[in-house]
């Protein structure tokens, strides 16, 4: 949701920023703006990739574990 805002506020800033500046100065802020998204979603989808890394890691792990166990009756 908040990266769709962001979306549109960029374009929004881009549109309004060439319209009135021009092309080279007008595109600054929108720009910067579709740079930090870019930047938002690098740094989540990097971070989920290490994530499923290490649950794989920890997957392996889980399975090489054994439990034995013994039953008594009376």
């Amino acid at each position: 949701m908040t990266l769709t805002v962001l979306a549109v506020c960029a374009f929004v800033s881009l549109i309004v920023g060439i319209a009135t500046e021009g092309w080279p100065t007008g595109s600054h802020d929108g720009l910067g703006i579709v740079a930090s998204i870019l930047f938002v979603v690098f740094v989540t989808a990097t971070s989920d990739f290490r994530q499923s890394l290490h649950f794989r890691d920890l997957d392996k792990e889980k399975k090489k574990i054994s439990i034995r166990f013994t039953l008594y009756r009376k």
